[in-house]
């Protein structure tokens, strides 16, 4: 977990993120897009994940 600020900060702005990705998959499945798309998201998704526990 964070321990500067400035860690901190860049781990919040990353959630932010990862729960933008997140809304927009939601609205994507919603909206029944193709496949692909939403598999790219998901993979999207998974890597901002990785960098958060790194």
């Amino acid at each position: 977990m964070p321990h500067s600020p400035e860690d901190k900060q860049r781990a919040i702005t990353r959630l932010r993120r990862i729960r933008g990705q997140a809304q927009a998959l939601e609205k994507a499945v919603a909206a029944g897009s193709d496949c692909a798309p939403i598999l790219q998201q998901l993979a999207a998704m998974r890597g901002a994940v990785h960098g958060l526990m790194t």
